[in-house]
């Protein structure tokens, strides 16, 4: 049997425990352990996880996401670890291809993960990593293509060595793990196979994007105090692609204070090779810019997908 252990954190997942138990079950290298954290749910969490066969810990009051998976990653004795959500699914496998990859000078192993609508599992998202690129766990690379943790096995000697899940935040907090084993030197595989599937659905806190948002925001400011300078050019252009979208949310708040932390690392947004926008940019304010190269984009991606459908 593997020395890998299944860690599931979960708050009102009670429907949802059986799904992600035969997703388990189907694996053809079986985990060693299977963990649940109950996050303080009142629709029975506990006891559909406790009958499907995981061991379960209870919180005594909702502590969110990033709390949950630390205690699970300190409630087992197995080497590595996968986190897993719940809702999400699991190719049979998983296991066996993200252990086999699991040698001795690999910290972190990586799949591809598909974002599927969970009516119609109609593909919206392919996150894709690729091994030229992340090999050595390259820290730029990591920041511009954040990873969710399902995505992930890893060593959990590592793990531990950075202090887990960042427990102050409850969004983006699984692709600044990956940003911070990088940084501390974990060394990276990437499988380049789909083997894991998000299941979208209005349930879960991803749904709050505006949320999100500024959690990312901050995320990046942190980086960009402790970084070093080289890292400006990926950070800023992360930070651009948060203004549209607080925008189109109607926080100009936000939207001021993300274009004014592109300008302190060196960008001037709108980042743009497009003529007429370039012509525009000394005349017009930037945030105007901004949401107007938001709108061509749109219409562009609209047209190219009715063409594709027809």
């Amino acid at each position: 049997m593997s020395d890998a252990a299944l860690l599931v954190p979960a708050f009102q997942a009670a429907s949802y425990m059986q799904r992600i138990a035969h997703s388990a079950k189907a694996q053809s290298e079986p985990f060693r352990e299977w963990i649940c954290y109950d996050d303080a749910s009142t629709d029975g969490t506990a006891a559909a996880a406790a009958s499907c066969g995981f061991r379960v810990i209870a919180g005594e009051r909702n502590r969110g996401v990033s709390f949950a998976r630390n205690r699970l990653a300190e409630a087992t004795t197995s080497d590595w670890l996968h986190f897993h959500d719940a809702d999400d699914l699991m190719d049979a496998d998983y296991l066996h291809h993200a252990l086999h990859a699991a040698t001795n000078d690999i910290d972190v192993v990586l799949c591809d993960s598909s974002w599927e609508l969970e009516d119609s599992r109609k593909r919206i998202i392919h996150w894709q990593y690729r091994q030229r690129e992340c090999a050595g766990g390259g820290l730029e690379y990591l920041v511009s293509h954040p990873v969710g943790v399902i995505s992930a096995l890893i060593r959990r000697s590592f793990f531990q060595k950075i202090g887990g899940f960042d427990e102050k935040m409850s969004c983006w907090e699984d692709a600044d793990l990956f940003v911070r084993l990088a940084e501390n030197g974990a060394r990276f595989h990437c499988l380049e196979k789909t083997l894991v599937f998000s299941l979208r659905h209005n349930h879960g806190l991803s749904r709050n994007q505006h949320h999100c948002n500024c959690c990312r925001l901050e995320f990046l400011s942190g980086y960009a105090a402790r970084f070093p300078k080289e890292m400006n050019h990926v950070l800023a252009e992360q930070a651009e692609k948060l203004i549209p979208l607080f925008l189109m949310e109607k926080d100009s708040q936000n939207a001021k204070r993300t274009l004014q932390f592109c300008r302190s690392l060196g960008s001037s947004p709108p980042t743009t090779h497009a003529t007429m926008l370039r012509l525009l940019k000394p005349a017009l304010p930037a945030l105007w810019l901004i949401r107007f190269q938001h709108l061509l984009r749109n219409s562009r991606a609209n047209r190219l997908s009715k063409a594709n459908r027809t």
